[in-house]
């Protein structure tokens, strides 16, 4: 007793509405085809009926007014699917009268029409709440005795025949009760499932969101090598940026990217998991690693993992000028002390009276000193470099700016041309150091052929939709051999150079995801910067 109060009394788990709504329409087309059939099933033995025997005019006119309604409730679900739980008691009573007239018309209990009971009674337990259910069930076992007993005073039948109708009413409050138990565990499994759904749904959205935000190119290929899955670094790097990534998902890699896939069909037939490919219409060199998702079998899965090699030589170029920092400041520490002597001395001495040759060489102590302590703040600056912090700068706008607030007495001779709306990912101070550096470089040697020299700041894209940005100067040039070595740290060609301007330059643009390059010219120098970062216009 006390198990059954329990039943009745725990808070039962709904049902989702849009399951109960396709369950309540299951049930309404089984109502409308049984009632169909019953009718088809009555005219057909007309002369010999199978149910419906005792007053088979009832028993018809009750079939019509059943299929009558059933059809009604079915299109009321259809287009008013609101209120369930009333829509679906109203259709499991009119379900026990229905059945209770045809029982009346068919002489009493039979197996065909308990079997019917027992579906109403199933349907009320896993459609209604339990406590609804039960008021189905002992509707439906009501009626069933009354029927009986009234059949047995209007037809002065063997009153006996309510022991049978009892028997098949104790059966519906049992089945209810047992319903209820199934029907409480299968809501109650249902609502894990739904909650463990919405968890892996949640999982596969954070695990999508980090798979989009990486920088390495992921692919992953089924037996058959479709697309299963593909991140937008991946598409950047080795696909056309003008197809949409949904719809290359569940297409042959083949058809999408021939070269891609020849490659890695290649490299699994030989076990080669790793090569290089330079993807067509791309302007860099991919390194393919090709992993099986379960290697015991052939025609797994395959994850394709892509990484540009100038994003490798990037990182390992700022891993190597961090090496590099941490060393060379170590050493100009230890070299700035007896230099510091040095000139603190050399400063004594021109207190004193010296001869001309003995100013001379004095001077000459002094200047060296000064070079000595650049290039060791040069070297110290390069070692305290902080982490990149690229940010989107408008390139016209930033130049102007920063030529007046930097190198303004350079202004005067540097005519500057850049594209409307072009715009960079940069480490604004760092790509301040290396323009400040190349103008300062450009107007010095040009002076070396013009009083009034014409320095030229040209930005635009290239070929490959990158931005450049052009310093060029009206000076004699570099040779050949200057060319060779121009970005190797401490190379000069000036007596009071440090030879790390254009070295850390070089290294800024590295660590940006750029390029410092030397354009060959027929007339001065050319260095060109080339930014392969995204970049967007207005």
């Amino acid at each position: 007793m006390f198990k059954i109060k329990r039943l009745f009394s725990a808070v039962q788990q709904p049902y989702d509405s849009n399951i109960l709504y396709r369950l309540v329409l299951i049930y309404s087309g089984y109502r409308l085809a049984l009632s169909f059939f019953l009718i088809a099933l009555f005219l057909i033995t007309l002369n010999n009926p199978v149910v419906g025997g005792s007053a088979p005019y009832l028993y018809l006119n009750a079939l019509a007014g059943y299929a009558f309604v059933t059809l009604m409730s079915y299109v009321s679900l259809r287009h008013w699917p609101y209120q369930l739980d009333n829509q679906i008691t109203f259709m499991l009573v009119v379900d026990v009268c229905a059945l209770t007239l045809m029982l009346y018309a068919n002489g009493g209990p039979s197996l065909q029409m308990s079997m019917l009971y027992m579906v109403v009674v199933m349907a009320a337990n896993i459609l209604l709440p339990a406590v609804r259910a039960l008021m189905i069930a002992l509707f439906a076992a009501i009626t069933v005795i009354y029927q009986q007993f009234f059949y047995s005073l209007a037809q002065d039948a063997d009153i006996r025949g309510i022991s049978g109708a009892a028997l098949l009413a104790s059966s519906f409050i049992g089945i209810s009760l047992f319903g209820q138990l199934i029907t409480q565990r299968l809501r109650l499994v249902e609502r894990l499932a739904h909650e463990r759904s919405r968890e892996i749904n949640q999982l596969q959205a954070i695990n999508q969101q980090i798979v989009e935000q990486i920088e390495t190119g992921l692919l992953v290929l089924d037996e058959n090598h479709n697309i299963l899955l593909i991140n937008k670094a991946a598409q950047q790097l080795a696909f056309s940026l003008s197809l949409p990534i949904a719809d290359m998902m569940n297409q042959p890699l083949g058809r999408i990217n021939s070269q891609l896939g020849e490659y890695i069909q290649q490299g699994l037939d030989q076990q080669q998991y790793e090569f290089l490919l330079k993807p067509q219409g791309k302007n860099q060199d991919l390194n393919i690693q090709l992993t099986r998702l379960n290697h015991d079998d052939k025609s797994s899965h395959v994850l394709v993992i892509m990484q540009s090699l100038q994003r490798l030589n990037q990182q390992v170029q700022q891993l190597k000028l961090a090496s590099l920092g941490q060393l060379t400041a170590s050493i100009a520490h230890e070299i700035r002390n007896p230099l510091a002597a040095i000139s603190q001395a050399s400063e004594l001495m021109a207190e004193s009276k010296l001869d001309d040759t003995d100013q001379e060489l004095l001077a000459m102590i002094q200047r060296q000193t000064r070079r000595l302590d650049l290039i060791i703040e040069n070297i110290l600056q390069m070692s305290r470099r902080k982490p990149v912090s690229p940010q989107k700068i408008p390139l016209g706008q930033w130049i102007a700016e920063m030529i007046n607030d930097n190198v303004p007495q350079l202004k005067p001779y540097i005519q500057i041309q850049v594209q409307d709306c072009l715009s960079v990912w940069f480490d604004p101070l760092q790509l301040q150091h290396i323009l400040v550096n190349l103008l300062q470089n450009a107007v010095h040697h040009s002076k070396k052929l013009h009083e009034q020299p014409v320095i030229r700041l040209l930005a635009s894209h290239n070929e490959q939709q990158h931005v450049v940005l052009d310093v060029m100067d009206s000076g004699p040039g570099l040779s050949a051999s200057a060319i060779k070595t121009l970005f190797e740290p401490f190379f000069t060609t000036e007596p009071n150079g440090t030879g790390l301007g254009l070295y850390l330059s070089k290294a800024f643009c590295e660590a940006n995801d750029a390029q410092l390059l030397y354009v060959p010219q027929t007339r001065g120098a050319c260095f060109r910067i080339v930014f392969r970062s995204p970049t967007k216009s207005c």
